[in-house]
């Protein structure tokens, strides 16, 4: 059936696409002077970075051969290189596969075709896709809130950090109140260059918390496409068996139709994120493990607040990507209990044979990968955080041993 023209004009995850846009990650169309300038603007944004960024990758290095650090300065520092480096590596990966991504979210339309001739009328695409922008934007606003109160505590413990300065700190120049302290080949310890860090590092802060956040959001939107798109399939197929011979084929030909473009459709999820994903996989549990640790060391209020609001939010981009990867393994495996489920016994043979295909292929449940490294899954999830006390206790007896 024909598409009307509201449901074509429709952006699908639009609020993800603004603010990719907004990040310049996002591949628009354009002649060939428009799209060099926009590499070049990308490049000139990241390029505006590397006054915090290049200090602060030496600085886990000089850090480790300063016998005054303390074991707190040095896992903050650890923690931003490490949050920092995992949003550069999102960003490239991003930027190797936006065309592809740009595909994807533009295929989310194609399902229109399969639930307009569906028997059940409980899936309308484009309201799916505003509840979905709504969980973007909540998620979004948490992350600005947080950043807000991780970029101002610093400032708010200013005299109980000037009083327990080491003297490494005093000698270089390096000042109380930002976000991590590390080391330049000047002072910055007053006005105005102080002043230009603070702003630097927020906003250094905020572009690798807006690039993990959105690709998170992004791919569990796109997920909870999927999943609902599953579930249309499910009540698909098992209404195969309640039409005359005829129509029953015509069913049949359409479910299988219907199951390939949602198979495509994740396997597209997977070559266009599987990159991404790997940092779920591998720095979140160090990264989950050293926040314990900061907000257990600890004593200040503000720092504390600043620490548990960001160990949160990891906690929810984690769960919420496992949670969904779980929703598509569920649902998709649905459907070969599905086809089981249908009067296939009362059907032509070669009904039933086709009906017996669908639970053959059905029972391969569709994942999300990170690459080689696994899926995710609720079992993901577990094994991150059992990673991550691990780190957690093996930090926490290294600081016991230093005493």
């Amino acid at each position: 059936m024909i598409v009307n023209d509201k449901e074509e004009a429709h952006q699908f995850m639009s609020f993800n696409v603004k603010v990719l846009k907004m990040l310049n990650l996002w591949l628009d169309d354009g002649n060939l002077d428009e799209l060099k300038w926009r590499s070049w603007k990308t490049y000139s944004i990241y390029i505006f970075l590397l006054p915090s960024l290049i200090p602060l990758f030496l600085e886990v290095i000089f850090v480790f051969t300063e016998p005054e650090a303390d074991i707190v300065i040095i896992f903050q520092v650890i923690l931003a290189a490490v949050c920092v480096a995992g949003s550069m590596y999102m960003t490239v990966c991003f930027l190797s596969n936006r065309k592809t991504i740009k595909v994807i979210i533009n295929s989310i339309g194609n399902f229109q075709k399969f639930t307009k001739i569906s028997n059940t009328t409980n899936n309308n695409l484009i309201e799916s896709d505003k509840k979905i922008s709504f969980f973007s934007k909540a998620f979004m606003i948490y992350t600005i809130l947080g950043m807000l109160i991780y970029v101002t505590a610093p400032t708010l413990n200013l005299s109980k950090c000037e009083k327990n300065k080491p003297f490494y700190m005093k000698n270089l120049g390096i000042p109380c109140g930002v976000i991590v302290r590390f080391r330049l080949p000047f002072r910055y310890d007053s006005w105005p260059v102080f002043h230009f860090y603070v702003i630097h590092q927020f906003l250094t802060a905020g572009m690798a918390s807006l690039v993990i956040v959105n690709s998170t959001v992004l791919i569990s939107g796109l997920l909870r496409h999927a999943v609902i798109q599953l579930k249309q399939l499910k009540e698909d197929v098992l209404n195969i068996s309640e039409n005359d011979k005829f129509i029953m084929k015509d069913k049949l030909k359409f479910c299988v139709k219907y199951h390939h473009e949602i198979i495509n459709f994740i396997d597209d999820i997977n070559r266009a994120f599987g990159s991404q994903l790997v940092v779920y996989v591998t720095l979140t549990s160090l990264v989950i493990s050293v926040l314990g640790f900061e907000i257990l060391m600890e004593q200040d209020l503000f720092e504390s607040m600043r620490y548990s609001m960001h160990l949160s939010g990891w906690f929810i981009l984690l769960y919420t990507i496992c949670l969904n990867g779980q929703y598509v393994l569920d649902e998709s495996l649905e459907i070969s209990a599905a086809a089981y489920n249908t009067n296939w016994y009362e059907c032509p043979v070669e009904i039933q044979r086709d009906i017996s295909l669908i639970m053959v292929r059905g029972q391969k449940p569709l994942t999300l990968n990170a690459l080689n490294l696994g899926n995710l899954s609720k079992i993901t999830f577990l094994k991150v955080l059992s990673s991550s006390y691990s780190y957690f206790t093996l930090f926490v007896n290294v600081k016991g041993r230093s005493r």
